[in-house]
């Protein structure tokens, strides 16, 4: 029905049930919480959902299709499967979207690809090149097979190798850039340091704890000692192993804890964190005085104040994610996230922006359970167990045998190793400040809390405290005034506008009373004033049709730049006058360049005072051209 093309069960039908096919599996995908993205079970479910819409094309189906046949796959599945019915409005609205971002894609794509082929045939060449191939696919999202396709059509093949040469240098630039962005984070720490020595972490319980320095690196050496006194000051990286740790180390978006060590005999400062392999927690900093040795008992104490700030974003994050999930639907899962003290930064999978409505619900639902003062507990046990009480585990995470489980009573249950706070009401306040984009099917919300929040809310309402006092208004009147002041200001366009208009038509009466005659044709020529080509083409029009016949060239300055505009009644364009030549000339007055049709162009340049210059070569190209008609006619 909607190719207007009948089947054939034989290679003819081959476009319909690869359509078919695939929309089925895109209505199951996304009805399992998918969303199409560039990596992972999102880039498949990209993959199919585009190669479906590429054959639409085969079948001559120009418009959006794909949702009205996922939404006849529910009709055909849901007796089976029946949580489809309840998302179909979700599933098309995806296949939707997502088809409409390819078309896109496609159209901007197939000018670039047409171009690239016409220059390779240009140049009498029958290949394609990889380079360019990789450019249509990474710059413009084309797909291979497709700039293959079209290649074929245009008898010329595409450089597979090359193509494959240039994919592998991307990966390669993409894994330098990971890994020098590891190593930046991450301290020096050699293979076989501190082997067989283990550590326990306290930091759930406790903020500081004694503890006995088993083993300290730099440089990525053991050492037995370290000292304040040594050279690299604060840029030093001591890496420490104790017994005993309260620093969290980091991991799962959230930032490591920063501290301090301190003995009888000097002190570090902890800048960081980093959990081994093995599981043991290694801690880094600078010395801040005296020295540390192998063996020294120390106090490891935890900054509480950031600590507890970060614990606070922390379990925000989570009442944040269930609160998505309320307000957008189960497909809307972690995709990442940053948990630091001063913010918290939140992805997610969904496939459009949101509305300040669902903002406003999110922030809702989570202050709501803030008040609530909701108890936060956890507790280890078996990864299975954890799934069956309804744990929600983020997908592509790796898990071993046992787990932590953090629940806010009667609302979340997350797998999570990070540091939270006892109870909601620690949290404060929640006040998200920015949503955004961060790549295809995924949002980012960043949010603050706490004493955070406060100082935005602060720092805000100072704002609208300067803008009330310029606006010489109460705080709760700012709108109403600047709603006043917006009226007044559209008045002021109008009457300018109005005004502008007036003096439009006024200067082009004048240049239709100086027309001058040239061979029985009327040249309306001068310097207008109009500060952009809008106008300039305006104060044309009314010349040229207050002369009926003959021609106009007219110029302006807008600024540093120079605009000239000519025109010629198609009369007179049949005498053999030309407005793009005389335009092309002119402009060179002005060192600049332009061009048009016969009956009209323009053009633009960067010395304003050749205007008048301009003109009169305007002028003088038209009296040759008059005198050359003049002769042709003779």
């Amino acid at each position: 029905e909607l190719s207007s093309k009948p089947y054939f069960p034989d290679e003819r039908g081959f476009p319909f049930r690869v359509i078919a096919d695939h929309a089925r599996a895109c209505t199951f995908l996304i009805a399992d919480g998918v969303l199409p993205s560039n990596e992972g079970r999102g880039y498949v479910l990209r993959r199919i959902l585009r190669r479906a819409v590429r054959f639409g094309k085969s079948l001559e189906i120009e418009a959006e299709f794909l949702h009205l046949v996922a939404g006849k796959v529910v009709d055909l599945m849901a007796g089976a499967y029946p949580e489809l019915k309840g998302r179909r409005a979700f599933i098309e609205k995806v296949v939707r979207s997502e088809e409409e971002r390819f078309l896109e894609t496609l159209s901007a794509g197939l000018k670039i690809a047409e171009e690239m082929i016409s220059l390779t045939k240009e140049r009498g060449q029958t290949v394609l090149s990889g380079a360019d191939a990789f450019k249509l696919y990474d710059t413009y999202g084309f797909p291979l097979d497709l700039t293959m396709d079209l290649a074929a059509e245009c008898g010329l093949s595409v450089d597979r190798e090359g193509f494959d040469r240039a994919m592998e240098e991307q990966r390669a630039k993409a894994r330098l850039a990971r890994e020098a962005a590891l190593k930046e984070e991450t301290p020096e720490v050699v293979p076989d340091l501190f082997v067989n020595v283990k550590n326990d972490f306290v930091g759930y319980r406790r903020l500081k704890a004694m503890a006995t320095i088993l083993g300290l690196a730099e440089g990525g050496e053991a050492v037995s000692l370290v000292s304040c006194g040594q050279t690299g000051g604060d840029e030093r990286r001591v890496t420490v192993l104790l017994d005993r740790v309260p620093f969290y180390p980091g991991g799962g978006g959230q930032v490591p804890d920063q501290g301090e060590l301190r003995s009888t005999t000097g002190a570090l400062a902890v800048k960081g964190g980093l959990r081994l392999p093995d599981g043991r927690i290694l801690v880094y900093g600078a010395p801040i005085s005296g020295r540390l040795s192998v063996g020294d008992r120390v106090l490891a104490q935890v900054d509480e104040a950031r600590r507890r700030a970060t614990a606070r974003n922390h379990t925000a994050t989570h009442l944040l994610h269930k609160a998505l999930k309320i307000v957008l639907g189960e497909h809307a899962n972690q995709a990442g996230s940053l948990v630091a003290p001063d913010r918290l930064r939140f992805d997610f999978t969904h496939f459009g922006p949101l509305s300040e409505d669902e903002l406003s619900r999110l922030e809702e639902i989570v202050n709501e359970k803030i008040i609530e003062d909701i108890p936060v507990k956890w507790k280890e046990m078996d990864l299975s167990t954890a799934i069956a009480e309804g744990a929600t585990a983020l997908f592509g995470e790796k898990y071993g045998d046992r787990v932590r489980v953090v629940s806010i009573a009667g609302f979340s249950k997350e797998l999570c190793g990070g540091t939270h706070v006892e109870r909601t009401g620690e949290i404060g306040l929640f006040m998200i400040v920015s949503e955004g984009s961060v790549g295809s099917g995924i949002r980012r919300i960043e949010a603050l809390t706490g004493f955070g929040a406060l100082a935005r809310m602060r720092r805000d309402r100072e704002m609208i405290s300067e803008i009330a006092s310029s606006l010489r208004t109460d705080v709760a009147n700012v709108v109403g005034r600047l709603e006043e002041l917006m009226g007044e200001l559209r008045e002021a366009r109008k009457s300018l506008e109005e005004a502008k208009i007036k003096d439009i038509h006024r200067q082009a009466e004048m240049l239709c009373s100086n027309a001058r005659t040239v061979d029985g044709v009327k040249v309306a020529l001068g310097q207008v004033d109009a500060g952009d080509m809008e106008t300039l083409r305006m104060a044309g029009d009314l010349i040229r049709n207050k002369l009926q016949s003959g021609i106009v060239v007219i110029g302006a300055r807008s600024g540093d730049r120079a605009l000239l505009l000519a025109m010629i009644t198609s009369d007179v364009t049949k005498r053999g006058f030309d407005a793009g030549r005389i335009i092309k000339e002119a402009a060179k007055e002005v060192k600049g360049s332009g061009g048009g049709r016969p009956e009209m162009a323009q053009a633009g340049g960067k010395d304003p005072s050749g205007v008048p210059r301009a003109l009169e070569r305007a002028y003088s190209l038209i009296a040759e051209e008059a005198g050359r008609t003049c002769s042709a006619g003779a």
